[in-house]
């Protein structure tokens, strides 16, 4: 299906009544975009919870991802929307380290302790080394961090570019956060020079594209351990070498 068709746009702009109209006319609600994109995943990327509900109750699959593994729990995690991340995972949508890491990078305390109840290793890295704790420490979020000291995540932790969470916090002058690590038992270590990892930057969120045009998004796939080096790309929290 074409991306600017009237079903996603409906979708993208929000316009609840077209979504249900085009329901109504016998619509896929599973269609998917070229990049795997399906109408669910669209909604909750764009936070448009009245949507999420219609497309649920009409039995969209909340376990459909797109081609590099994006989920709509992921997004919804991403928004910090709790309530939706809940009603996708009674439907069957699983949350996973992708889920924690997007919650954690952009400060949503409620999503990280509800990760975190589910399961989710608060210690588990993507394919660069990242984990939870560094890119909360990161981005200042001061109250996640100590939340996932606090529930076991290890401040030693290194990614490939030897960053920790404190060096991350240091080098973005997050002096709050950096304290706390240090009270925490973790020395500064000067990092490596970057070789291989530019530093993560800020969302550059194409509308109409969906998952795969989202740099500093993460993604999740079926397991965490078989998440690829493509998928970290959209969070930015590594690039592929070739593209360096």
């Amino acid at each position: 299906m074409e991306q600017n068709s009237p079903f996603f746009d409906a979708i993208i702009q929000g316009n609840l009544e077209d979504v249900k109209s085009h329901l109504k006319k016998g619509q896929d609600i599973n269609e998917t975009l070229a990049n795997g994109s399906t109408g669910l995943i669209l909604a909750a990327q764009h936070n448009h919870e009245e949507i999420v509900d219609v497309l649920l109750a009409k039995k969209a699959d909340p376990t459909l991802t797109t081609k590099t593994g994006g989920t709509a729990l992921n997004r919804a995690a991403e928004h910090g929307n709790l309530d939706m991340i809940q009603k996708l995972h009674k439907a069957g949508a699983v949350p996973g380290l992708l889920a924690l890491v997007m919650a954690a990078r952009e400060g949503h305390l409620p999503v990280v302790e509800w990760c975190i109840q589910q399961g989710v290793d608060v210690n588990g890295q993507l394919p660069w080394g990242f984990t939870a704790l560094m890119m909360a420490a990161r981005d200042g979020r001061q109250e996640v961090v100590e939340c996932l000291l606090a529930h076991g995540a290890n401040p030693k932790l290194k990614n490939k570019d030897d960053d920790s969470a404190l060096s991350l916090a240091i080098e973005n002058d997050e002096d709050d956060v950096a304290d706390v690590l240090r009270k925490a038992g973790v020395d500064y270590s000067k990092p490596k020079p970057k070789s291989s990892i530019p530093p993560p930057d800020e969302d550059d969120d194409d509308e109409e594209s969906g998952d795969d045009d989202l740099p500093d998004e993460v993604d999740l796939s079926d397991e965490e351990e078989d998440v690829t080096q493509k998928e970290e790309e959209e969070v930015d929290l590594g690039r592929d070498k070739e593209e360096d």
